[in-house]
């Protein structure tokens, strides 16, 4: 088993002895399959309530038998109004060549101020966007050095699972792992390791690279998943301090604060 997994991935990492767990996926809510995102909710105190955040539905492939790609369509929360705490119904937006799974999702607003949601699924309806769907997540480069053992998981999103037994293959603390590709899973981020190998990105850190990159224009800013930020520049002819790189939908990126990224198009 060592030695079939070590070839599978980026690299020639150690794999230790496997460890029997279930806790494989973000956090949901207790009564139901509801996913928790980055989101949140403000009472208005005038019996409504607005929500900011993001999150994330899930493309699934298209035709029978459909299955998550691990990959998702970055849906904006903020400044929806809704009339209730609890379950609330939201009309599921369009994008073009995809077509969602149901006319609406629901959002669920707890009284301690979280915010979970389910049923916002998608389907790519037209020949680019199903062959963008064929292979899992997106291309994304960095490094990962865990942090404690990880379990990994199939492009599917599923653990991997030793044949024969009830454990799964396991990654050891402190080992470090080349990363070509991120996908989505319960509104958690997933890193490629290797083949059909994922690693869940909360279970190590990124490689850090400490420099200054100094813009060309006035330019943009983005989020981790690509998105511009609105109402957001950086000066032009102006010097930041950067901590990290990635590849980000095909494009070198810099981080030059918390989720905050700059294009290296725009840099000197």
């Amino acid at each position: 088993m060592g030695i079939t997994i070590a070839a599978l991935l980026l690299t020639a990492g150690p794999v230790i002895a496997p460890i029997e767990t279930t806790n494989v996926h973000a956090a949901t809510s207790p009564e139901s399959d509801y996913v928790k995102p980055d989101a949140s909710y403000t009472d208005n105190g005038d019996g409504t309530y607005t929500l900011h955040g993001v999150i994330h539905g899930s493309i699934l492939t298209s035709g029978e038998n459909a299955h998550p790609t691990g990959n998702g369509l970055t849906v904006s929360l903020d400044g929806i109004k809704v009339s209730s705490t609890g379950t609330v119904n939201l009309a599921a937006p369009e994008f073009d060549g995809y077509k969602p799974l149901y006319n609406d999702y629901e959002v669920d607003l707890e009284d301690n101020g979280d915010v979970y949601f389910a049923g916002l699924m998608y389907q790519p309806t037209n020949a680019t966007t199903i062959n963008e769907n064929k292979k899992s997540g997106q291309p994304y480069s960095t490094t990962i050095t865990l942090t404690k053992p990880a379990i990994t998981c199939d492009d599917t999103g599923l653990p991997n699972s030793i044949p024969g037994t009830t454990k799964f293959v396991t990654l050891p603390a402190g080992s470090s792992w080349k990363v070509d590709r991120k996908m989505y899973n319960y509104e958690e981020t997933y890193y490629r390791v290797g083949t059909n190998t994922w690693v869940d990105s909360r279970d190590g850190n990124e490689e850090s690279h400490l420099g200054v990159v100094t813009t060309k224009n006035q330019s943009a800013l983005f989020t981790k998943d690509g998105t511009k930020i609105a109402n957001r520049v950086l000066g032009a002819n102006t010097a930041w301090l950067t901590d990290q790189t990635a590849t980000i939908n095909g494009q070198t990126m810099y981080r030059v604060a918390t989720n905050e990224w700059l294009a290296s198009r725009d840099v000197k």
